[in-house]
């Protein structure tokens, strides 16, 4: 019995030495994330993940381009090939260099930071667009809790972003997975993205075998992870409204949402001041040099509330339509151009045209972003 214990207890040192070397070799020697870090942007793409040797997401360096678009992972096109992303569709439509300088996470005090590189390529235009669907909040957060944009900050303002209308703080996790509060799907959820946060050796393990996984049945596609979820939100009403229509259902998570774009929300009302700030700089630097467009990119929430009577949309609709008018009053008060992008959207959802997933992304598809980039090459015309 004891050389039993002590043969089980040298097979467990042996896993456990396997897994610290292995976690060991994983951080020192593998890629793993698609960006790098930058002491300013915080984050671009990584080279070994197709980005351009400036971390962005372009096929080729140029130069000179006709057009530089600026953006966060709307304009990168998160849920979507490069091809397919709006700055791409809209240089196969234009036949012009569009080079596109976005990453998911930027927000204002980045695409302020990169107009002047943008310039660098002498553009006949520069596109920056905005999406409300985190960049009041993104423009806060950067500018109080980093150092780089500190001077634009409002003395004895702090942002803290809670979600007024939500309690549960796993309530994403819930609405995105299907899983009941308090569940043991739930807990395993918390603890697996616990462990993909912490190891490396986890998440090249995870992504490695993820095909195989999928192939054996011992993981869900995305296609059949958001189905789930897409089913288990048509009895759950009070997580977040199931929209199902022919071919444009998805599920809208207005309350998780809606305090970002809520200009009754002291932290949304400090972000709107900041964006506008950093464009207005935009606008003073563009002036003499390029042509300069702002476009905007409504949240999923808002494009569905346009033809959905459901009563949980009704607050979005309303606090979007005002942050909306409020920017392009903006626009008009400081002469810039600004293409709303929300009424060809809401066009193509009344065609049965899918624009985004079936689940709780709110990133748009390749159909959104091509309905994106013909509203501005129409524009532009």
């Amino acid at each position: 019995m004891h050389r039993k214990l002590l043969n089980l207890a040298v097979v467990f040192c042996g896993i456990v030495a396997a897994l610290v070397m292995g976690e060991v070799l994983a951080r020192n020697f593998l890629v793993l994330e698609k960006f790098i870090s930058d002491p300013i942007l915080e984050r671009r793409g990584s080279t070994a993940f197709g980005h351009d040797k400036n971390g962005f997401r372009n096929s080729s360096i140029y130069s000179v381009a006709s057009i530089v678009a600026i953006g966060d992972s709307q304009t990168y096109g998160d849920n979507a090939k490069m091809e397919e992303s709006w700055p791409h569709v809209l240089s196969q439509l234009s036949s012009k260099i569009v080079y596109q300088m976005a990453f998911g996470g930027y927000g204002p005090p980045q695409y302020s930071y990169l107009f002047d590189k943008a310039l660098e390529f002498h553009p006949d235009l520069v596109i920056v667009a905005t999406f409300p669907g985190n960049d009041l909040r993104d423009a806060a957060n950067d500018i109080y809790f980093g150092e780089y944009w500190k001077e634009l900050r409002r003395e004895n303002f702090m942002p803290q972003w809670q979600r007024s209308s939500v309690t549960n703080p796993d309530a994403n996790l819930i609405l995105q997975y299907g899983a009941e509060n308090k569940s043991f799907k739930l807990i395993f959820l918390k603890f697996r993205n616990w462990i993909y946060g912490n190891s490396k050796l986890y998440v090249f393990l995870g992504k490695s075998t993820r095909i195989l996984r999928e192939r054996l049945g011992l993981a869900q596609t995305l296609e059949e992870r958001d189905q789930s979820a897409f089913q288990w939100a048509q009895s759950h009403l009070e997580a977040g409204v199931a929209f199902e229509r022919g071919n444009i259902s998805t599920i809208l998570a207005p309350q998780l949402r809606i305090d970002t774009i809520d200009l009754d929300n002291p932290n949304a009302q400090e972000g709107f001041r900041l964006t506008k700030e950093l464009f207005t700089s935009i606008r003073d630097r563009a002036e003499g040099k390029t042509k300069l467009v702002f476009v905007y990119i409504p949240t999923k929430e808002f494009v569905y509330s346009h033809i959905s009577d459901q009563e949980e949309l009704k607050r979005f609709y309303a606090a979007e339509s005002r942050l909306r008018d409020a920017f392009l009053k903006f626009c008009d008060s400081i002469k810039t151009t600004c293409i709303d992008t929300t009424g060809n959207l809401v066009a193509a959802l009344e065609q049965d045209i899918p624009i985004v997933s079936l689940g709780t992304d709110g990133h748009y598809n390749a159909g959104g972003y091509a309905v994106i980039a013909k509203t501005i090459y129409n524009e532009l015309r």
